[in-house]
C-alpha cells in the first residue's frame, strides 16, 4: 500500500485505525486471491458476488443485534465486502481497459 493513501484518507490524516480497517481490507483481498484464483470476466457475475458478501455483512449486523453475534464478525464481513469491491473494480479495468 502507498505512503499517501496510508496517510491520506478523503484529505484527513489517516489514524491507526483508518490504517488497520484498510490492512484488515487488503488482507482479506489477499486471502479471497488465493483461495479463488479465477474472478468473473463479466460485471454481472463480479457484482454479484460483492452483493453477496454485503448480504453476508447485513446477516452478521442483524445476528450482534438480535442473537448475540459478534462485532469481529460484523468487522470481517465488511472487510471483505470492501475486498469484492476492490477485486470488481481491479478486474473491471482489467477487462475494459
Amino acid at each position: 500500500m502507498s505512503d499517501a493513501i496510508k496517510n491520506q484518507i478523503h484529505g484527513h490524516t489517516a489514524t491507526k485505525d483508518h490504517q488497520s480497517v484498510i490492512e484488515h481490507i487488503f488482507t482479506e483481498l489477499r486471502r479471497a486471491e488465493a483461495k479463488h484464483p479465477s474472478w468473473p470476466t463479466d460485471p454481472i457475475h463480479a457484482v454479484g458476488i460483492l452483493v453477496e458478501e454485503a448480504g453476508e455483512s447485513m446477516q452478521a449486523a442483524i445476528d450482534y443485534v438480535y442473537a448475540g453475534g459478534s462485532l469481529e464478525d460484523i468487522k470481517t464481513e465488511l472487510a471483505q465486502t470492501g475486498a469484492m469491491a476492490i477485486r470488481a473494480l481491479i478486474h473491471l479495468d482489467m477487462e475494459n481497459p
